[in-house]
């Protein structure tokens, strides 16, 4: 139940370690806010954006759809996501 405290890397300096875990989390969160905001257009681009990935930037790809990562309501929008769900949790116990 401890292994996470043997793991200095994780919690040490400036290593970064969990930003692409974070940054994945939240890109995934703002593009499903997306989805539920208009299915059928997300829908359109979606196939496209996951048969490019890896072949450009996160910002290029997401402008692909239409959507830019550098405006702040995207970034809000993922957060609004995880709110939704500890506000769910909350209500449960």
């Amino acid at each position: 139940p401890f292994m996470w405290a043997a793991k200095p890397h994780y919690y040490g300096g400036n290593t970064f370690y969990n930003y692409p875990y974070m940054f994945g989390l939240l890109f995934g969160l703002g593009l499903y806010a997306r989805y539920r905001r208009d299915p059928e257009a997300f829908k359109a681009g979606y196939d496209d954006l996951l048969a490019a990935t890896g072949l450009a930037d996160a910002a290029t790809l997401a402008q692909r759809m239409e959507i830019d990562i550098r405006a702040i309501e995207f970034w809000r929008a993922s957060f609004d996501m995880i709110r939704a769900d500890i506000d769910r949790f909350v209500a449960l116990v």
